[in-house]
């Protein structure tokens, strides 16, 4: 029975892999669309954006797949070991919008490592290169981070102590400190800061705001 079993698992493992191998079929062309565009595609607002978020992780800093650097507009204009990425005026020539149109390999993103830019999200490139690629008009606005009380079910332990009479121990988990008997891992007490709010103003239940153990 045992060797039925092994026979019939090993004819069917060819049509399982070809099975597999369809899911992970290669994404084809996206599809090109026109937008209907009064004002000017700039970098800043409409390009940058759509390069951080899908871009920037495999072309910045240290690691820069194929020498691309897209962690901004000098780079993108540059190009990588492929030569110039972007031609003004030229979109459907220009090796960026190629790739990402996926009509053009190496496909950008490559399979398994992100989707495809949306229609829109090509068509608003191929419109800025068409339109001369400009460079941003100003300095690249920071990012405000805002940091609030993370969810109640996030309470990782990020830090111990232990009182010099070794009787009770603080653990900080998540922005809660609890205070344990070291003996009997009783709970004692919670050290709650009365006067922490949160970015909206609502009172919060905690020794401090954010994940960090102070």
């Amino acid at each position: 029975m045992r060797r039925i079993v092994s026979v019939t698992l090993v004819m069917l493992a060819p049509a399982l892999a070809l099975g597999q191998d369809k899911s992970k079929k290669e994404p084809g062309p996206v599809a090109e669309i026109k937008i209907d565009r009064k004002d000017p595609v700039t970098y800043d607002k409409d390009i940058d954006p759509m390069l951080y978020k899908r871009c920037i992780t495999c072309h910045s800093g240290s690691v820069k797949e194929s020498r691309l650097d897209l962690s901004n507009y000098e780079g993108l204009v540059k190009g990588g070991k492929r030569g110039s990425a972007v031609t003004p005026g030229k979109a459907e020539t220009s090796l960026f919008y190629k790739v990402i149109s996926r009509n053009h390999k190496p496909f950008m993103p490559p399979r398994g490592e992100g989707d495809p830019v949306t229609p829109q999200e090509l068509a608003l490139v191929k419109l800025w290169i068409d339109q001369g690629a400009k460079a941003p008009t100003g300095m690249k606005e920071a990012v405000k981070i805002v940091v609030d009380a993370p969810p109640p079910e996030v309470h990782p332990t990020r830090a111990l102590a232990v009182s010099p009479d070794k009787s009770t121990i603080a653990a900080s988990r998540g922005n809660q400190i609890h205070i344990y008997d070291a003996g009997s891992g009783k709970h004692i007490r919670s050290l709650i800061d009365a006067e922490i709010k949160s970015p909206s103003g609502k009172k919060v239940e905690a020794a401090h705001l954010s994940l960090s153990s102070r």
